[in-house]
C-alpha cells in the first residue's frame, strides 16, 4: 500500500512537473512570439530612423547648395553694384571735364572778342559795341543752354547707372 501510495504520489507530482512543464512552453513561445514582435518592431523602426537619416541627409545637402547658391547671388550684387558706382563715378567725371572744358573755351573766346573790340578804333567800336552785345548775349544764351545741357547730362548719368536690367 505504501508503493501504491509512492506511486500514486510519483503519478502527481509527475503530473505536476509536466503541467509545470507545459506552462513554462507555453511561457517560451509567448516569449518568443513577443521577441519575434520586439524585432519586427525593431527592424520597422531601424528602417524609419534610416529613412529619416536619409531626409536630413538629402535636406542638409539642399541647404548647402541653397547657402551656395545664394553667398553666389550675393557675390554676383556686390560685384554689379560696385560697377555700377564706377560707372556713375566715371560719368560724373566725364561731365565735370565737359563742363569744364566748355566754360573755358567760351571764356577764351569771350576775352577775345573783347581784346579785339578793344583795339579797333573809338569810332568802328561805337558800330560793333551793339554787335558784341547781341554777340555777348547770344554766347551768354548759348553758354546757359550748354549748361543747362550739362546739368540734364548729368541728372541722367545720375539716374541711369547703365547696368544690365536682369543681372541674376
Amino acid at each position: 500500500k505504501q508503493k501504491e501510495t509512492e506511486l500514486h504520489y510519483l503519478k502527481e507530482l509527475l503530473q505536476g512537473k509536466e503541467e509545470h512543464n507545459q506552462s513554462l512552453k507555453a511561457l517560451v513561445e509567448a516569449k518568443q512570439s513577443e521577441i519575434k514582435d520586439l524585432r519586427e518592431k525593431l527592424t520597422r523602426s531601424q528602417e524609419k530612423l534610416q529613412q529619416k537619416k536619409e531626409e536630413i541627409k538629402e535636406l542638409r545637402d539642399e541647404l548647402i547648395k541653397s547657402s551656395s547658391e545664394l553667398s553666389q547671388k550675393r557675390k554676383q550684387i556686390t560685384a554689379l553694384e560696385s560697377e555700377r558706382d564706377s560707372i556713375i563715378s566715371e560719368n560724373r567725371k566725364v561731365v565735370f571735364e565737359q563742363e569744364l572744358r566748355l566754360k573755358k573755351k567760351f571764356e577764351a573766346d569771350l576775352s577775345i572778342e573783347r581784346d579785339s573790340r578793344a583795339r579797333e578804333s573809338d569810332e568802328y567800336q561805337q558800330k560793333v559795341k551793339e554787335k558784341e552785345e547781341e554777340k555777348i548775349a547770344d554766347i551768354s544764351d548759348k553758354l546757359q543752354a550748354l549748361e543747362a545741357r550739362i546739368n540734364q547730362l548729368r541728372e541722367q548719368a545720375e539716374s541711369q547707372p547703365n547696368l544690365p536690367t536682369d543681372p541674376l
